[in-house]
């Protein structure tokens, strides 16, 4: 019955009757069949084996149940005396299945891991007897009581003859061990699990009844004259329909206005008319021109790198002074060699050191190879020179700053400068607009440009680092040899 309420009513009119309510209510009433299944195994005496697994199945659904009742504590859904009722249910029978299962091992010959069994056992009954003892359950017949008057008494003694027998098959055990058999007690968390019986699962209301006593047991809807199910679905049809045209609605709006907003962009609107009316008012000097937040952003990038030019002067002087050096060490191994070739010739066969020109030809071809790579980066480090004297004038306006180059183009608005670039004939400033403000001086490839300039003058300095760090290695290690 509560599994057809689950799966029939999508709208619970109270929250006794709501899913996570109900679903707890299912698994209630599914723990308690088993719990009465496995005291019929207990009452027909069979198999110990069976016993541990159906009692270890009640305690898992007793103690999840304890976990769910728990979202529900202080809403006043259930009565708070039936968490305490879960809690000594689910020790009990935990301890009922290590229990049996103690019994098992003992008759395999496994007495060690009985008599853990066997104190796992009383452990377990000694915590459901102290939860018991506790539970005082007052029965008021005005309060609508959902457990039998003397349920603390009851509970109490089913516990406390349980706890009786796990302590005297403990105490048994330990002295036999003592005596006969001297096993090694294995830990608690080295023993096997207890395997657990199937769950129980619920019959369904067909099962019962037929379709039609199912129609006649539910009845009619006794709300029918109320509200009727008709105007609900209709009140939901609407509700769907209007929710659409909604939609539809601000759909169509927002693409409209995306559509005017990028026909003003194409049209230089509005910034093109505010600048014509500064024009008309004699006030345009004296407003601020708005500069493109790309070439702001690169104004940004230049002032954070630096002044390039004392860095473009360090290329020529750093090619100068490697060409120095790597000639300098091409010299001292060419007199290394003559000096040798001539201690040779004076001291003939006395003179035993091999010839030097073998022993410095790998350093020969490294001088060679820095030689080259030098005459190459001097080749290209020319044409970003060249390239840099061009656009140096325009990078500085950029390296001055944001707030400098704002001024510049107010100047340029203003006649008061020329621009770097010059206006192309038949264009005006107010041509130069791009989502109201002023484009720069230069136009966007020259921008690109002046980016690309820069970024080949950094790759440029760190190559030449680079090649700087390499030479000073192969100085360091030509001097040692010439030294030895």
């Amino acid at each position: 019955m509560l599994t057809y309420i689950n799966e029939n009513f999508l709208h619970a009119p109270s929250t006794d009757l709501s899913r996570d309510v109900v679903h707890l209510l299912i698994n209630l009433s599914l723990a308690q069949a088993t719990e009465v299944f496995m005291e019929k195994l207990v009452e027909e005496k069979k198999a110990a084996s069976l016993v541990a697994r159906t009692a270890n199945q009640v305690a898992t659904m007793y103690a999840g149940l304890v976990d769910e009742m728990r979202e529900f504590q202080g809403k006043g859904v259930f009565d708070r005396h039936w968490m305490t009722v879960l809690q000594i249910k689910a020790k009990l029978f935990a301890s009922i299945a290590q229990y049996q299962r103690a019994k098992v091992d003992d008759a395999a010959g496994k007495h060690g891991a009985a008599l853990v069994r066997f104190k796992m056992a009383d452990s377990l009954a000694q915590e459901a007897l102290r939860t018991a003892n506790n539970f005082n359950y007052s029965f008021v017949a005005s309060s609508s009581p959902t457990l039998p008057h003397d349920a603390g008494p009851t509970m109490a003694e089913i516990v406390k003859a349980h706890a009786s027998l796990c302590a005297e098959a403990k105490t048994e055990a330990i002295r036999d061990n003592d005596l006969i058999y001297h096993e090694i007690l294995p830990s608690e968390a080295s023993l096997p699990a207890i395997d657990k019986l199937p769950p129980a699962t619920a019959i369904t209301i067909q099962e019962v009844y037929g379709n039609a006593e199912v129609s006649k047991l539910i009845g009619p809807d006794i709300f029918n004259r109320l509200i009727p199910l008709a105007v609900h679905e209709s009140a939901s049809v609407y509700s769907e329909e209007k929710a659409k045209l909604v939609r539809a609605e601000v759909e169509r709006v927002e693409l409209s206005e995306m559509e005017v907003r990028s026909g003003l962009d194409n049209l230089g609107l509005p910034g093109a008319v505010n600048r014509w009316r500064r024009i008309a008012d004699g006030d345009d000097n004296d407003k601020e021109v708005d500069v493109s937040s790309s070439l702001i952003r690169i104004s940004e990038e230049v002032s954070r790198s630096g002044s390039l030019d004392a860095r473009i002067r360090s290329l020529e002087a750093d090619h100068a002074r490697f060409n120095s050096e790597l000639t300098e060490l091409t010299g001292l191994l060419d007199n290394e060699s003559r000096e040798c070739e001539r201690a040779r010739a004076k001291y003939a066969g006395s003179f035993t050191q091999s010839p030097s020109g073998p022993q410095t030809t790998h350093f020969r071809q490294n001088i060679t190879s820095n030689l080259q790579s030098l005459q190459a980066a001097t080749s290209a480090d020319q044409q970003i020179i060249a390239l840099w004297r061009d656009i140096q004038p325009d990078v500085e306006v950029l390296a001055a700053g944001p707030d400098a180059l704002r001024g510049f183009v107010r100047d340029v608005a203003a006649g008061k400068n020329k621009p770097a670039a010059p206006v192309p004939e038949g264009m005006s400033l107010l041509d130069l607009q791009d989502e109201e403000t002023v484009k720069p001086p230069m136009d966007a490839a020259e921008q690109e440009e002046v980016r690309k300039a820069a970024k080949d003058v950094t790759d440029r300095l760190d190559r030449l680092n680079k090649i700087r760090r390499e030479r000073d290695d192969v100085l360091k290690q030509l001097k040692e040899k010439v030294r030895g």
